[in-house]
């Protein structure tokens, strides 16, 4: 058998990317520390459980808000900036 392609996803799934600035960003922005926010956004137990498609992305955002204490907004009513916040800009806030 012959091999007609190779794909490889580096988003996370070979390497990690990871630019520290804007997550530093937030992190001031929410007062935590750095290594805080990256443990609850992309090493929590939600985390794990919404890369294996066991909750929806969705349920984990809501779940780092709670832990971050941030406050609830409603559906669609003003989305983070992109810049700042490691989801879509056009998903919306929680």
């Amino acid at each position: 058998m012959t091999i007609r392609a190779v794909y490889f996803d580096l988003g996370g799934v070979i390497v990690r990317t990871e630019f520290q600035a804007p997550r530093q960003h937030l992190a001031e922005r929410f007062g935590v520390e750095y290594d805080v926010l990256v443990k609850q956004v992309f090493d929590s137990e939600t985390a794990d459980q919404a890369s294996l498609g066991l909750i929806s992305e969705q349920k984990h955002w809501a779940a780092v808000a709670r832990r971050l204490h941030m406050p609830r907004r409603s559906p669609c009513r003003g989305p983070l900036p992109a810049t700042s916040w490691p989801v879509p800009q056009r998903q919306c806030w929680v």
